[in-house]
């Protein structure tokens, strides 16, 4: 796991971008669920400033709470995000915890992507292949 953590602290921001990508879809959760807004006023804002999450829950105003994010360190083998936003903590309080969480399905296109090929060098490596 060390050598397939360090691929991914190096990466760390292309898999911020596929948490970015979530949320501008409106799928906060990363698990396909999507959320309404209560005011149907301000829905119709956000459908006009960001399209892509049809008037979903997006999380995304000014950018600076995606552009917080960080990842944390790992709590039993599983990787979460965390926030230096201020307004991390009462997103939080309202969403819930699962918005720092990872979409399962584009982690393991993440980890084809960008960590097997790094691991299976090491390996070779190793093996003095």
């Amino acid at each position: 796991m060390e050598l397939e953590e360090k691929e991914i602290r190096k990466n760390e921001t292309v898999l911020i971008q596929y948490k970015k990508f979530d949320f501008l879809i409106g799928d906060i959760w990363g698990d396909g669920t999507k959320f309404s807004y209560a005011s149907p006023e301000y829905q119709e804002y956000k459908f006009g400033k960001n399209p892509s999450a049809k008037g979903y829950v997006d999380l995304i105003n000014q950018g600076d709470f995606i552009g917080s994010f960080f990842l944390q360190e790992p709590l039993q083998n599983k990787l979460l995000f965390g926030a230096s936003d201020t307004k991390a903590t009462k997103l939080m309080s309202k969403y819930g915890d699962e918005i720092f969480s990872i979409n399962n399905n584009r982690f393991q296109i993440f980890l084809k992507k960008y960590v097997k090929e790094s691991f299976t060098k090491a390996i070779k490596t190793e093996l003095g292949q």
